[in-house]
């Protein structure tokens, strides 16, 4: 059977929407794949920024305890003067 022009380029048109087919099916994929990366990157800076707002009030709390602390050791050193505790 001897194939004919119209035959060929019939056969070729099918090849190239067969590889058109496969090649749109892969960029569905790929698209999926960008949209899930970046929606996990979106989570994860959402839970960055609020890891940063809670190491702020982390170190604020840190600063107000070292405040307290060093109140309190005055306190105590205006006490131990008072009543004569001498340190050894």
């Amino acid at each position: 059977m001897s194939d004919t022009p119209h035959d060929l380029t019939m056969e070729i048109l099918r090849k190239i929407q067969s590889d058109l087919s496969e090649l749109k099916a892969g960029q569905l994929q790929s698209l999926q794949l960008h949209q899930q990366t970046y929606s996990a990157i979106k989570a994860l800076a959402e839970v960055q920024q609020q890891q940063g707002v809670l190491l702020k009030q982390l170190v604020v709390q840190g600063r107000n305890h070292g405040q307290r602390l060093n109140a309190m050791e005055g306190r105590l050193g205006l006490i131990e003067e008072r009543i004569g505790v001498v340190d050894a």
